[in-house]
């Protein structure tokens, strides 16, 4: 799975949370068969052949599509068809795709109304971050920088990340920064989560 699905991922927890509407998540070149006409509305993100093979499906089945891309492969198809595109910049290497790809679904979301305004949880979140990232720096105290503590933990050993529901994609998340930046290796897990529901008698 690229950044900018993982991203999706993360949107798609966060709208069955408080969204009016489900939001699937699909990769590949292929659409579900339920998905066609313009009550459709597809957000094609990304920037490989397999988004743009996605999005010319997506108008050959007369859905509303928004391409999200950064400068590639989709964001040529999307302006030389005269699509609507929200281009952003990666060339910063503080810019994370998942990130940027989380923040722009969200802000088209909360346009469409089809979630509630998440302005003041945005706002909570950058400020705890604010708050944690002085602890969190390489001149941090070690015993006050729970990454390099943390990171010291998984030095040689196999890592497994559990997720349960909507924090399933944060501990695959765990997982792709632990194979890729790191290179090491690790997984993630489902923690099952069951809903019984009884009929009233």
């Amino acid at each position: 799975m690229d950044d900018a699905a993982l991203g999706g991922e993360l949107i798609s927890a966060y709208v069955d949370l408080h969204g009016t509407v489900p939001l699937l998540v699909q990769q590949g070149y292929l659409l579900p068969t339920w998905a066609k006409g313009p009550e459709t509305r597809v957000l094609a993100i990304g920037k490989g052949k397999e988004s743009q093979g996605a999005a010319a499906t997506v108008l050959k089945r007369n859905c509303r599509l928004l391409v999200i891309s950064p400068a590639g492969r989709l964001a040529t198809f999307a302006t030389k068809g005269y699509l609507p595109l929200w281009e952003f910049d990666l060339s910063d290497r503080l810019h994370n795709e998942v990130c940027v790809s989380f923040a722009y679904i969200l802000a088209v979301l909360t346009r469409l109304g089809l979630i509630l305004n998440p302005e003041q949880e945005v706002l909570e979140a950058i400020a705890k971050m604010q708050q944690q990232k002085h602890t969190l720096q390489v001149n941090s105290p070690l015993l006050r920088n729970l990454v390099i503590l943390l990171a010291g933990q998984m030095m040689d050993s196999w890592t497994t990340f559990f997720g349960a529901v909507q924090l399933l994609p944060v501990a695959r998340r765990w997982k792709t920064q632990i194979n890729k930046p790191a290179r090491s290796p690790a997984n993630f897990e489902e923690i099952p989560s069951h809903l019984t529901v009884l009929p009233q008698v």
